[in-house]
């Protein structure tokens, strides 16, 4: 809570910070805090992975953050962020330190959260964003829709999520202009497994990697890619990827979004659990 106080302390903008304990089990735990972000209007809950080990958790206590960090994704109605930090080594008393981010796009409302978020950080001085933009070529009608045609409706969402892509990179490309601490690549890739191939040569000094949790491109769902891969529901698979040693050694912080809002009736908030969570005073 101090390193929040002191972002708060020396930040540029107005940042206010408010501490709260929520006392609940695991298994409602999601319940208070979504509430209260609804009623506090939040865009963003940030999460901690459930294997991140600067504390030994235990088993039980790991599996329970990680069903728990599941609720989050389900049923929360703003943006998600699952932050996977085993040793990074942030940090430092230099404030003109270059901050550099990497986010890896490759498409759908999850993947623009992710830019969404780059875009206001490349708004820093001392922040550096790269941009890496992966266009897959191997797509036809069928292969997406298990062998089936794409009917009117389908390739009409199409076109509007490609539409968003495309205007959500150009704003990102038009800071360019602005300052010189953006940059972009456009990477051509057959499917996904071409997608992790490339990422695993993309290794930098970065101090955060950024992606989506879900893509809309259908074959880079395939249940083969997801075979291997330990966290694949929770991280998504290029996640999980770059969350591992395969990917900087698994020493960069990564940060995998999903977009919130499309809830099942089922899956609307019971107001109980507000009353659980109280703000609490800071004292530094």
């Amino acid at each position: 809570m101090r390193a929040f106080e002191n972002y708060s302390n020396n930040a540029s903008g107005p940042i206010t910070i408010l501490p709260y304990v929520n006392i609940a089990h695991y298994k409602h735990m999601h319940e208070a805090i979504c509430n209260l972000a609804q009623d506090k209007i939040v865009p963003l809950i940030i999460i901690p992975f459930h294997e991140n080990d600067h504390v030994d958790l235990g088993g039980h206590v790991a599996k329970s953050i990680q069903k728990l960090n599941t609720r989050f994704q389900s049923r929360a109605v703003c943006t998600v962020g699952i932050l996977v930090d085993r040793d990074s080594k942030l940090g430092g008393d230099d404030s003109m330190m270059i901050f550099h981010v990497g986010i890896f796009f490759i498409g759908g409302q999850d993947d623009r959260e992710a830019l969404a978020l780059g875009i206001r950080m490349a708004n820093r001085e001392n922040v550096r964003v790269s941009l890496f933009r992966f266009v897959v070529t191997n797509i036809n009608d069928k292969d997406d829709y298990n062998g089936r045609f794409k009917s009117r409706e389908e390739e009409e969402e199409e076109e509007i999520e490609e539409m968003l892509n495309e205007s959500l990179i150009d704003e990102f490309k038009s800071m360019k202009f602005g300052s010189g601490n953006v940059s972009w690549y456009e990477i051509m890739v057959a499917d996904g497994e071409e997608i992790l191939d490339t990422i695993r040569k993309l290794e930098g000094n970065y101090d955060l990697v950024m992606v989506g949790r879900r893509h809309n491109i259908g074959n880079l769902n395939d249940e083969e890619l997801t075979t291997f891969i330990e966290n694949a529901e929770t991280l998504g698979i290029f996640g999980d990827m770059l969350a591992s040693t395969e990917f900087c050694i698994g020493m960069v912080p990564v940060l995998v979004t999903q977009c919130g809002g499309n809830l099942d009736t089922e899956h609307k908030f019971s107001r109980v659990g507000s009353a659980t969570v109280s703000q609490k005073s800071l004292d530094i």
